[in-house]
């Protein structure tokens, strides 16, 4: 036992043989990482350290660190193999599967006990926060860089909204609109927002938002939308993007060209539509 000045210190023997105690403020002080509890070897070295290892407080805690498990065990790999891939794999199609069929995302809590007891996957547990996990932190992502990369390929867009009640909040989504080489015309989404109102300001801050996103200014062409006043009624969008073609709802447009031209018919359409039936 090493001492100083009749003083016993925490030397590389004892940390040695004591893995789990560490010095502390002094040389004489030492710390029990088993039990996180303090105390001084200066009077009788070994001893003490022997003394801490048989009490209560210290045999306790070396019970529960044995007989508990790290978190490691309840948390899986990033890189699955065999069985774990394979769930992992079904759980993605069915996400898939939900979305495209524009499932409710609480209709997989019945189906995932389904698929469980039919197909003996006892691992499988795609339900409702899964289906939407999957969907908001796997799909978006993967979608979204896909669509940077058509952007990227294509010269020019147009942008497209209008709005759409769900109950009492105003729901936007955002398209876009473009011509690629390889599968022609496309039209995809790039954010769903809702709004507390359908003001012109309002929809023109939502549309220069997703536009920051994509970082694609330079190749916006024309915005599409409602023929409604809110959306071609005011300036904002000329001036934030001047020289931005202005294209009215293809429904509406065809709509009042038939109203029209029906009002100038010389017979009753409704008559026609009638025998006809």
């Amino acid at each position: 036992m090493s001492r100083k000045r009749g003083v016993n210190i925490f030397n590389a023997k004892l940390r040695e043989e004591f893995s789990f105690i560490k010095k502390a403020k002094t040389e004489s002080d030492v710390l029990c990482e088993v039990c996180n509890t303090g105390f001084s070897i200066m009077h009788r070295g070994r001893r003490d350290i022997e003394s801490h290892i048989k009490s209560k407080n210290h045999q306790n805690a070396l019970h529960a660190a044995t007989s508990s498990h790290t978190l490691n065990r309840y948390l899986k790999s990033s890189t699955l193999t065999g069985t774990d891939a394979h769930i992992a794999a079904c759980e993605g199609v069915w996400a898939f599967h939900v979305i495209s069929s524009n499932h409710s995302f609480r209709s997989a809590d019945c189906a995932s006990k389904i698929i469980r007891s039919c197909f003996a996957m006892s691992k499988f547990s795609c339900a409702r926060t899964k289906c939407e996990a999957i969907a908001t932190g796997v799909f978006t992502p993967f979608v979204l860089q896909e669509l940077q990369k058509d952007l990227n390929d294509c010269h020019f867009f147009t942008i497209l909204t209008d709005a759409s009640n769900h109950g009492s909040t105003k729901m936007f989504p955002i398209l876009v609109r473009f011509f690629s080489e390889k599968d022609g015309v496309k039209v995809k989404i790039i954010d769903l927002v809702d709004a507390h109102g359908e003001s012109s300001e309002i929809i023109v801050n939502l549309l220069n938002s997703a536009m920051n996103k994509l970082n694609r200014n330079k190749k916006l062409v024309a915005f599409c939308g409602d023929n409604a006043g809110c959306n071609f009624g005011n300036v904002n969008r000329t001036q934030l993007y001047p020289g931005l073609i202005g294209v009215g709802c293809a429904a509406h447009i065809v709509h009042n060209t038939l109203k029209k031209a029906c009002d100038k018919m010389p017979f009753d359409v409704e008559m026609i539509v009638v025998k006809i039936y």
